[in-house]
């Protein structure tokens, strides 16, 4: 069965007491014969509206993680490899039924698996967040920085800056090129400062990520 599309709209009428103004939201040929029966109706303003396609319309809200969720995640974040059986004895369920838990979790979007890399690994050992002052909108600017390869995350801000850009680089020599020559460049960037990261924790990671033989602060 077709579903039948709406009119939303106003109508301006005069009264006794002076001009009114009415929002009404109905069936087309309701709309219609409501107005035509109305000869105190002055002005009248209307837009369609169609039936919302079901991929737009609002998902239900997953349901809360409860305590024992939270634990096979805390295990997961520990080691995403490690065995259902042995999350089951750390929790105390069975491997079936964390199975079917840690299923539930990636299909409401609560959690997800995936491999997380340590940039130091890969010689990146120079870490930086650069703010960013921008012009007008900011998200046209973050999706575009975001493509860069040293960039880790961009996150849309409410203060100071507009953006702030997280980037791995291999040295100071590296962060200056990126930073002048890739990010201050950009047509939407006003104005950046830079702050260079001493020292780290990073929780994903297990634990501090000082170089080794560095200080850590």
């Amino acid at each position: 069965m077709g579903e039948t599309s709406t009119l939303t709209g106003f109508l301006t009428y005069s009264t006794g007491y002076g001009t009114r103004c009415h929002g009404y939201r109905c069936e087309r040929a309701s709309a219609q014969r409501i107005t035509s029966q109305l000869p105190c109706v002055t002005e009248e303003s209307s837009c369609t509206v169609g039936p919302v396609p079901r991929n737009r319309r609002t998902a239900p809200r997953p349901a809360p993680v409860d305590h024992v969720s939270l634990a096979i995640i805390e295990q997961l974040r520990e080691d995403g490899r490690r065995p259902y059986a042995a999350i089951g004895k750390a929790v105390g369920l069975s491997e079936a039924a964390v199975r079917q838990r840690v299923q539930r979790l990636v299909e409401q979007g609560a959690t997800r698996i995936a491999a997380v890399t340590d940039p130091r690994a890969l010689g990146l050992w120079r870490r930086a967040t650069v703010g960013l002052t921008v012009e007008g909108d900011p998200e046209p600017v973050a999706d575009a920085l975001a493509e860069l390869a040293e960039v880790e995350c961009v996150v849309v801000t409410a203060g100071s800056f507009d953006l702030l850009v997280e980037i791995a680089c291999e040295d100071d020599d590296h962060l200056l090129e990126i930073v002048n020559r890739r990010i201050r460049t950009h047509p939407g960037v006003r104005a950046t400062e830079t702050f260079v990261h001493l020292g780290r924790r990073d929780r994903l990671l297990g634990g501090p990520s000082a170089r080794p033989g560095e200080r850590r602060t």
